[in-house]
């Protein structure tokens, strides 16, 4: 298995999963605001939140290999060191006559004593043609889309309470929320010659680029240095994982699958100066996810 490839769970008390959590409470919602709005939703963020002070591994829980997961531990860590903050639920099967009408994601208890349900999500989309339509923004491995996510997030998993309650299938144990709220983080990448964004981006958040292996080669500065993020390292973008590589290293690695890779300045204390997708070279053709 290559370096990059490796997915060695996150261990909750490494220093990037603290560095996570950081960045959570800063970082920008990769959706607009308004959006989630003209749903009836909310849009969720977590700027301005306290970041814990306790640095005990165990107060930190666990963590995992995969993004999705070690993304709602970040979240659920966060949200535990807010003052007033209580926790209900995480990760809920709802029921009905045998059939499993979804999961939810958080209830929480806010400081106000609101009950809120709260959808999680963290997603990377790139655009495989020029447009600012979110059906053209796909996901790395084109098994999911942008637009597909935003209906269903809006439609079924953010509805899940009301649907629960029409089914009769609502826990008795747990309070009704008075509303249901979206946090969904990420970045977008757009090709080196594209200039539109999706409508529905949040202008704030992350936006990089994405080449084939041919145009990175072609392009990159061979005196820049590259590092290739492995996940769950694709959260924060201070992240330096593994050793640097030139442009011909990642070529290699992406020509077999997508490379999530970071431009490192060394004469910066290794500050991250942008984040871009390296795909094989025929990544824009075959089956994209309908």
């Amino acid at each position: 298995m290559s370096e990059h490839h490796a997915t060695a769970p996150a261990r909750a008390d490494d220093p990037r999963f603290v560095a996570d959590v950081a960045w959570l409470a800063q970082a920008e919602p990769l959706i607009e605001a308004g959006h989630w709005q003209a749903q009836g939703l909310v849009g969720a963020t977590c700027q301005g939140w306290q970041t814990p002070t306790d640095r005990n591994p165990l107060s930190y829980g666990t963590s995992s290999h995969r993004l999705g997961h070690h993304f709602e531990r970040v979240h659920e860590r966060l949200l535990r060191a807010q003052p007033g903050v209580a926790i209900l639920a995480m990760n809920l099967p709802i029921k009905a006559h045998g059939l499993t009408l979804g999961e939810l994601d958080c209830l929480w208890l806010n400081a106000n004593h609101e009950v809120i349900h709260r959808e999680v999500a963290v997603k990377y989309y790139l655009a495989y043609r020029e447009s600012d339509a979110s059906h053209d923004w796909v996901g790395p491995g084109k098994v999911d889309r942008l637009d597909k996510k935003l209906a269903r997030v809006a439609l079924h998993q953010a509805r899940l309470p009301a649907l629960a309650m029409e089914k009769g299938a609502w826990p008795t144990h747990l309070p009704v929320p008075v509303h249901s709220e979206v946090l969904m983080m990420g970045a977008l990448f757009r090709h080196l010659h594209h200039q539109a964004w999706p409508q529905a981006m949040n202008p704030r958040a992350e936006g990089g680029f994405w080449c084939t292996a041919s145009e990175f080669v072609r392009t990159a500065k061979n005196a820049a240095v590259w590092v290739c993020l492995p996940k769950p390292w694709w959260l924060c973008p201070s992240h330096r994982v593994g050793a640097p590589h030139t442009p011909a290293d990642v070529a290699a690695f992406a020509a077999a699958a997508p490379v999530l890779v970071a431009h490192i300045d060394p004469d910066a204390d290794g500050v991250c100066r942008g984040r871009g997708f390296v795909v094989p070279d025929a990544w824009p053709l075959g089956a994209i996810a309908m």
